[in-house]
């Protein structure tokens, strides 16, 4: 089904642009016939349902290997780019991975390597490959490991109408034009990547412009400025190390859309992004790789930051701890049901019975839906910190934090104490080595935060861990933590 796509705008739309990059271009029609090359090459290596790895960076190759392995009926498994060796044998042994292709080895079992350059010296004159004309769209796509915030490995199972159906939600949401053109910022084998920006341009007839990752600061400028990129997505991470470097130039009006997805994106950042992008729009969204990823965005209209309304086909309730549903401006943790909804963990049935009771899927995450039916994410479950019976939800305080000049990033954790059970700490970097003032610090506190929620310990350390999403990781033991000096 998802391979139907291509196939179709190749017959509709066959010489125009799907794929750029600064080494050339590719038609749907190219596309086609790429990956149909991919799929003649494997039809007699793999039989169906099998999972076939894929390992690239950010190269048409990628695409052309996804849809390629769709196309014989196999499951995708694609494996991140930079992944070391012993990464990647612990995906080929737990999502049982047949074969992969990649342009080099990196698993000691070498019979289970394809070599793409081997694909691309295959001899294929035709677009024709055998079609098992089954109805496919329940049936298993592609795995993909998610960490969350947790750091945890899972391999998570999207089937094609998981996909389908959330690339053209995600795609009629945001209302992205034949005359665009879609920077993607962000690794190939991220859901959010596949899902909403891969496929849903593909559904909008929205050519992508892909660059080799790490894609720094200044080449990413350069490249919207010389390739005339109208849109992008990226995670909040990537943006505030963007607009730091690079807060004072503002020559860059053509952008008129950013996605930000993979961590909240906070008001003082859309402050400086604006500068730098003065006819941008920033969409903030809500959605986690089991849901295929989109759950909820904003409107374009929307003036208030929020994670939006659920896209279309979508449902999402608040539950309180006894499952009762929640009204508006009551916290509670977030469910989620739709055709988005994952078919489950692979090998793992007692996670999945956890996770999904009924047709619908526990996030984990706590949140709130307003009076307009907006989603707000206030934290994840496992983050709450109780000190002294109170919930304090850290991402609340670390958001207002991050107004105080000088903080970087900062992660809020709740630390053991005899009287109040947990306390607030915090543990945070700075920009370009700049000294906290104490007495400053202590003040904006007592003017923004509740007495209770303020961190009772202020540490500066060389650097906070993150997941390869770039989401700080919440639960990584502090004794990791290089600390640098302590603020009081």
């Amino acid at each position: 089904m998802l391979q139907d796509i291509i196939i179709n705008l190749a017959t509709r739309s066959s010489n125009k642009v799907g794929i750029e990059t600064n080494k050339g271009c590719y038609t749907y029609q190219q596309i086609l016939f790429e990956s149909t090359k991919v799929a003649n090459f494997l039809k007699d290596k793999v039989k169906p349902n099998d999972h076939v790895g894929l390992i690239f960076n950010n190269e048409p190759e990628f695409i052309f290997t996804f849809l390629g392995i769709l196309m014989v009926d196999a499951v995708a498994v694609p494996i991140a780019y930079n992944a070391k060796k012993e990464e990647v044998e612990k995906m080929i042994q737990q999502c049982d991975i047949s074969l992969y292709i990649s342009l080099k080895p990196l698993y000691k079992d070498e019979q289970k390597f394809i070599d793409y350059n081997k694909i691309r010296k295959y001899k294929c004159d035709s677009f024709q490959f055998e079609d098992n004309k089954y109805n496919r769209e329940n049936s298993l796509a592609c795995i993909l490991s998610t960490s969350g915030s947790t750091g945890n490995f899972k391999a998570v199972m999207l089937s094609h109408k998981n996909i389908v159906e959330n690339s053209i939600a995600h795609a009629e949401s945001i209302e992205l034009k034949k005359q665009d053109k879609f920077l993607i910022t962000m690794p190939l084998h991220f859901s959010s990547t596949i899902t909403t920006q891969i496929f849903s341009c593909f559904y909008s007839e929205v050519p992508i412009y892909l660059c080799s990752l790490p894609i720094f600061p200044r080449k990413m400028l350069d490249t919207i400025k010389f390739n005339s990129i109208s849109c992008f997505a990226a995670v909040p991470t990537f943006l505030n190390v963007l607009v730091n470097a690079f807060r004072n130039e503002n020559s860059y009006g053509k952008v008129k859309l950013c996605i930000a997805s993979g961590s909240k994106y906070e008001n003082h950042l859309h402050e400086k992004l604006v500068t730098l992008f003065p006819n941008i729009t920033v969409l903030q969204t809500y959605g986690l790789t089991e849901a295929s990823p989109r759950v909820s965005i904003m409107d374009k209209k929307d003036s208030k930051l929020t994670c939006g309304k659920p896209v279309k086909n979508v449902e999402v309730k608040i539950i309180d701890s006894n499952g009762e549903i929640l009204g508006d401006g009551s916290i509670g943790e977030i469910h989620i049901k739709g055709p988005n909804v994952m078919m489950g963990y692979y090998k793992n049935e007692e996670a999945t019975k956890k996770v999904i009771v009924n047709g619908w899927l526990k996030t984990g995450d706590i949140g709130y839906l307003d009076n307009l039916g907006n989603l707000n994410v206030v934290s994840r479950q496992n983050n709450v910190i109780n000190s002294g019976g109170i919930n304090i939800y850290p991402e609340e305080v670390e958001e207002i934090l991050m107004n105080f000049g000088g903080i970087k990033e900062i992660l809020v954790l709740g630390e053991d104490n005899t009287l109040y059970g947990e306390i607030p700490i915090a543990y945070l970097t700075v920009n370009n080595h700049c000294t906290i003032n104490k007495e400053l610090l202590k003040k904006f506190c007592i003017e923004k935060i509740s007495n209770y929620k303020i961190p009772k310990k202020w540490f500066v350390v060389k650097e906070l861990p993150v997941t390869k999403t770039g989401k700080i990781i919440r639960d990584s033991p502090k004794d990791k933590l290089i600390i640098e000096h302590w603020i009081f």
